[in-house]
């Protein structure tokens, strides 16, 4: 059976909701009965219809990933390597939701004041909240 390369939103929906439960373009186009990834690509730069539900199926795909990181912490891990492993998944995650979702997920500070300029004669506070609690628990 040869790959369909006509655009349809049916298709267009179908990939967009592997998309957004986790999945990637890549594995998704593996699937003999889904288009190329050129053709993907291809809809994706000439359809603005096609845009807009790409970047919102990834905005999607990074909550599955928050989702995904509440499941991975509610596992019960008896041994280190359990826990490394498990860090490693959450640290990957963490590093694609800020990409794909970077005003929701980003560690990004802003240090522009609210007309968009930096002065350099401001200063920034910066207190970790493991860190205040500690010295707290210390005095």
């Amino acid at each position: 059976m040869a790959r369909p390369t006509k655009y349809s939103e049916e298709l267009v929906n179908k990939i967009c909701e592997q998309i957004a439960r986790g999945s990637t373009l890549l594995k998704i186009c593996e699937n003999e009965h889904m288009p190329g990834y050129s053709t993907v690509m291809t809809w994706k730069n000439e359809r603005k219809g096609f845009q807009d539900k790409y970047a919102r199926a990834r905005e999607d795909r990074a909550d599955f990933r928050f989702d995904e990181i509440d499941q991975i912490l509610s596992e019960d891990m008896k041994d280190m390597v359990a826990v490394q492993r498990a860090k490693l998944k959450i640290d990957a995650k963490k590093w694609q939701m800020s990409k794909e979702a970077p005003k929701k997920y980003s560690d990004k500070v802003d240090l522009t004041s609210s007309d968009g300029t930096m002065s350099s004669d401001q200063s920034i506070t910066v207190i970790f909240e493991d860190a205040k609690k500690n010295n707290s628990e210390n005095s």
